[in-house]
C-alpha cells in the first residue's frame, strides 16, 4: 500500500511539474515575443494608416494597439493617411471626428500625440480640415499638409521626421481634381524644395520620412503609380542618407529594399480599411524583386518602431498579437 502511495504522489508531481513547465514556457515565449520589440534606451512608436474606416477592421486592430500599448512604452504615434474614408471630413467640427476618430481610440493608450499625414481619401472631403483640427485637439498634429519635428533620445542622439504630403504627387488625382479638394492648387516643387532644405540642415543621426504614398511597393500597379513621386523624392532620401521612409495606400504589410541603397522602404497599410488581395489568388513574394516580405493571407496590423543611440527595430504586428516580422538596421 505505502509502495502504490509513494508511486502515486510520484506521478502526481511529475504531472505538476511537467504541468508548470509547459506554461512557464508558454508565457516567457508570448512575454520574449512581445518584449523583443523595444530596444533598450529607446524612443518607440507606432506606425500605421488607411485606417479610418469606422468597421470591424479599424476596431480590431486598434484594440490590437491598445493590448500591445499596456506592457510597453509607446511615446507617439505616427498615423500615415487615408484617416476618413470613403471621402474625408467636411469641416473640424463634424460628428465623422468623434465616430471615426475620439470614439475608437479613447483609451488611455491613445492620449499620446498623434503625427498624421494626409491621405488621398482625405482629399476626397476638406482636406483643409484636417490641419484644422489641430488647434481643437491635444493629441492631433497637422500643423499644415507637410511639416518636421523631433524627437530625442538621449543627450546625443535625436530623431528628424518629415511628414509630407504626396497626393499631389499623382497625376491620377491631378487629372480627376474635381473629386480632390485644391490638389490642383498644390505646389509640389515648393515641397520639394521645402524638404530638401530640411534634410540638408537636419544635424540628427536619425532621419525618417513618412508620406501616404509608397515609393516601392510588391505590386506593379502601386509601383507605377507613384514614379513622380519616386524621381523627385527618391534621390533626396539617397543624397542626405535617410535610413527609412514610411507609407501606407496599399492595405497591406510590406518590407521593401533596393540592392545597393542604404533606404529601408515600410509599408503598414493594414490598419482599417479592406485589406489588399484579401479575395485574390497568392501572388508571388518575389513580383517585384525588391521586395523583402509581404504578409499573404493579410491580415489587419500595424508596425511598431524603435530606436535608440545605436539602432532601429521596426516590427510588424497583426491583429492576433502576433509578431509576423522583423528588420534591424544601424544608422
Amino acid at each position: 500500500m505505502n509502495k502504490f502511495i509513494i508511486h502515486a504522489a510520484k506521478t502526481i508531481l511529475l504531472f505538476m511539474f511537467g504541468a508548470a513547465f509547459i506554461i512557464s514556457c508558454k508565457e516567457k515565449k508570448e512575454t520574449t515575443v512581445k518584449d523583443n520589440t523595444i530596444l533598450p534606451n529607446s524612443v518607440s512608436f507606432i506606425d500605421f494608416g488607411d485606417w479610418g474606416s469606422q468597421d470591424s477592421g479599424e476596431r480590431i486592430t486598434a484594440k490590437a494597439m491598445d493590448s500591445f500599448c499596456q506592457g510597453h512604452d509607446i511615446a507617439f504615434f505616427l498615423a500615415n493617411g487615408d484617416n476618413f474614408y470613403e471621402s474625408g471630413v467636411q469641416s473640424a467640427t463634424e460628428m465623422q471626428w468623434y465616430y471615426t476618430y475620439e470614439k475608437v481610440y479613447n483609451t488611455p493608450a491613445f492620449q499620446k500625440d498623434w503625427y498624421v499625414a494626409l491621405g488621398n481619401h482625405d482629399y476626397k472631403g476638406n482636406s483643409q480640415a484636417e490641419v484644422d483640427y489641430t488647434k481643437r485637439s491635444s493629441r492631433w498634429k497637422m500643423p499644415s499638409r507637410y511639416y518636421t519635428f523631433t524627437k530625442k533620445i538621449s543627450d546625443k542622439t535625436s530623431i528628424r521626421f518629415v511628414i509630407i504630403d504626396t497626393s499631389p504627387f499623382q497625376e491620377v488625382y491631378r487629372e480627376n481634381a474635381k473629386a480632390y479638394d485644391n490638389i490642383d492648387q498644390q505646389d509640389t516643387a515648393k515641397q520639394i524644395k521645402w524638404i530638401d532644405s530640411v534634410l540638408a540642415n537636419s544635424k540628427e543621426k536619425w532621419k525618417f520620412v513618412m508620406g501616404h504614398h509608397p515609393l516601392y511597393a510588391s505590386d506593379t500597379a502601386s509601383h507605377n503609380n507613384s514614379m513622380e513621386l519616386r524621381r523627385q523624392l527618391q534621390p533626396l532620401l539617397e543624397k542626405y542618407k535617410v535610413q527609412a521612409y514610411f507609407a501606407g495606400h496599399k492595405h497591406a504589410m510590406e518590407y521593401l529594399k533596393l540592392d545597393n541603397n542604404d533606404v529601408d522602404y515600410f509599408i503598414s497599410g493594414a490598419a482599417g480599411a479592406a485589406l489588399d488581395g484579401a479575395k485574390k489568388k497568392k501572388e508571388k513574394i518575389d513580383d517585384m524583386p525588391y521586395t523583402k516580405f509581404k504578409e499573404y493571407p493579410p491580415r489587419h496590423g500595424f508596425a511598431v518602431v524603435s530606436v535608440n543611440d545605436d539602432s532601429m527595430k521596426f516590427s510588424f504586428i497583426n491583429d492576433k498579437d502576433t509578431v509576423i516580422y522583423q528588420r534591424s538596421r544601424k544608422p
